[in-house]
């Protein structure tokens, strides 16, 4: 059964209990028909500069000048995830 298809029976629930006169269960449909919208995963806006290949060549040069520090190092030095310097040095994997 799919989401669609339960918000269609709870619809029709709702219209029951409305005709019998529960209002205590007409709530309850609400709030059920209102969590079946609901995004179970909202993804976090980025929070990492898009990666242009001018910024991967500065991220490599980084790198390469500094070769004590780690890629969280490097990462944290561009306010950037660790996995972007990653890409940017070794290749998309």
């Amino acid at each position: 059964m799919s989401i669609p298809q339960v918000r269609e029976i709870l619809n029709q629930i709702r219209t029951r209990v409305t005709l019998i006169g529960r209002p205590d269960l007409v709530h309850l449909c609400d709030k059920a028909i209102v969590l079946s919208f609901r995004d179970r995963n909202p993804r976090r806006p980025r929070s990492s500069p898009e990666t242009t290949p001018a910024l991967r060549r500065t991220y490599r040069q980084y790198a390469k000048d500094h070769p004590e520090m780690t890629l969280h190092d490097v990462a944290a030095h561009f306010k950037t995830n660790p996995g972007r310097i990653y890409e940017a040095i070794y290749g998309d994997n």
